[in-house]
């Protein structure tokens, strides 16, 4: 007769800090993937990692806006082709709801069109109940930035180079909003 046996297994996993493979940057304290930009061409294949270090980017940027500017989320729509879309409204420094200008904020790996779904999405951004909520149907002036991603643009070389490119421009576009 065999008696069946349960025990706990109790595993501690220690990450070697000096292993290549699993470099990251930090910035204003939020973690930065280290790992190769993903292509800007449409159909192109995306590893696994390169995707899962592109949406780690995103969440840093989404955690920048919210955690360490305090900006109000009032729009979030991401679509399938790496296109992050997001309309923020910003605060003073009492907490009150700056009723003047909104931050419309677009990560993509690729530069803007215009196709019947995305009009769609627009309309649905302008008329989003969170937004409703904050200004009581007020009109906003749009502060836009449309930040493209992809490792065919020259001028980023690497998500730490993007993460701070873009944290200057919504610091800049916060000090418009809150003048």
């Amino acid at each position: 007769m065999i008696l069946p046996i349960t025990f706990d297994l109790l595993v501690n996993i220690f990450l070697d800090t000096d292993d290549p493979y699993i470099a990251a940057a930090t910035y204003k304290g939020f973690y930065i993937p280290d790992g190769e930009l993903i292509s800007g061409e449409k159909n192109a294949i995306i590893p696994p990692q390169a995707l899962a270090d592109y949406n780690a980017f995103i969440v840093s940027v989404e955690d920048l806006c919210i955690d360490y500017y305090g900006l109000e989320l009032t729009y979030l729509n991401f679509s399938e082709d790496n296109s992050n879309y997001y309309n923020f409204i910003a605060k003073d420094a009492d907490g009150n709801t700056i009723l003047k200008f909104r931050l419309r904020l677009r990560v993509s790996t690729h530069p803007a069109h215009r196709t019947k779904l995305q009009q769609q999405h627009k309309k649905e951004e302008e008329q989003s109940t969170e937004l409703h909520r904050f200004t009581r149907g007020k009109k906003l002036t749009p502060y836009t930035i449309d930040y493209v991603l992809n490792k065919e643009n020259t001028e980023i070389k690497s998500y730490e180079d993007a993460f701070i490119q873009l944290d200057q421009r919504i610091q800049l576009a916060i000090e418009v909003m809150t003048r």
